[in-house]
């Protein structure tokens, strides 16, 4: 049961923070871009340490979380600043 519960903390640290780390940007110009860039970055150095420490069971699990919080909203603001420059 502690295992489970330091787990789900770990990873809602990390989604939160992600989240934080990827949206902070989106108000400077131009908009939405150093988003998604943070949002890259976030990706790619989640990767890094996945591939790291492999073996380790709550690396991989924050590593997901941290890479699809980035993934999803590095996308979406994407779009949004595509829409924004030609729309």
């Amino acid at each position: 049961g502690s295992q489970v519960t330091n787990d789900l903390f770990a990873v809602m640290a990390a989604v939160v923070a992600s989240s934080i780390a990827v949206l902070v940007p989106a108000v400077l110009p131009p908009a939405g871009l150093w988003s998604v860039a943070v949002g890259t970055g976030g990706v790619m150095a989640a990767v890094s340490v996945r591939r790291r420490w492999l073996r380790s069971l709550r690396v991989r699990v924050v590593t997901t979380a941290v890479i699809t919080t980035c993934s999803g909203l590095g996308a979406l603001l994407s779009v949004v600043a595509a829409v924004q420059a030609f729309g």
